[in-house]
């Protein structure tokens, strides 16, 4: 994954299509329709370049970032203020279980063994 942000290939995946996005993003919204979003906070495994964190930053007090690959949280947009980031296996985490009110893993469960 580190050559393929490296070379601006990932970027360019489908999934970064706008249309992708706002379909992702409805979703979001529609899964947490219940959900006092403004005191929740979120995780998503797998968080690569943020493109989850991107959707979820402004629903969510917090927004989490777990992923092995620094390459790729290098890119994520912490400029938010409310998005933290955690170098760790997804079954590794430092949290507590229930911590989160809200967690995703986007184009990521292929990547367990």
């Amino acid at each position: 994954h580190s050559l393929l942000v490296e070379t601006g290939e990932y970027q360019r995946s489908p999934h970064f299509r706008p249309e992708n996005i706002a379909k992702v993003r409805a979703l979001v919204v529609s899964l947490t329709k219940d959900v006092d979003t403004s005191a929740s906070s979120a995780i998503d495994f797998g968080c690569g370049t943020g493109f989850m964190i991107d959707i979820m930053k402004d629903r969510f007090s917090e927004v989490h970032g777990v992923d092995i690959t620094q390459a790729m949280m290098r890119e994520v947009d912490l400029s938010s203020g409310n998005v933290f980031l955690h170098e760790a296996l997804a079954e590794q985490t430092p949290f507590p279980d229930d911590h989160f009110d809200f967690a995703t893993a986007y184009s990521f469960m292929d990547h367990l063994c």
